[in-house]
């Protein structure tokens, strides 16, 4: 599950892989670069996922070290609402704002919420 929350305080990941699996879903986040992928019942429908985005009609994207990212971190944690989740993180930088002079913050995360029932 994807979501944007904030997180207590990280530990840096150690892990090649950051795997999340829900069902038939199996979402995989490279700890290196934050590449992912996604797998729907052993077959990849995503590969060679990139974080990218647009901000003031300009398309900022890691492929093009536009954006550049921080340290990839794990954490656990939990949610008042979904519960206990252990997630990965990454923070990116970039020029923005009307001057383009401003850095610019956003934080990507992948979060795998455990269910009570074991789902």
């Amino acid at each position: 599950m994807l979501a944007g929350l904030l997180l207590p305080p990280m530990m840096q990941a150690a892990a090649a892989a950051f795997v999340a699996r829900s069902g038939d879903a199996t979402v995989t986040v490279d700890t290196a670069t934050f590449g992912y992928s996604i797998a729907l019942r052993g077959a990849e429908i995503l590969t060679d996922g990139s974080v990218a985005m647009q901000c003031n009609g300009a398309r900022f994207d890691a492929a093009d070290g536009s954006l550049v990212g921080g340290p990839v971190t794990l954490a656990t944690g939990t949610d008042a609402a979904l519960g206990a989740f252990r997630c990965v993180t990454r923070t990116w930088t970039f020029r923005g704002g009307r001057s383009q002079e401003n850095f610019m913050e956003l934080i990507t995360e992948v979060r795998e919420y455990s269910r009570a029932d074991g789902a």
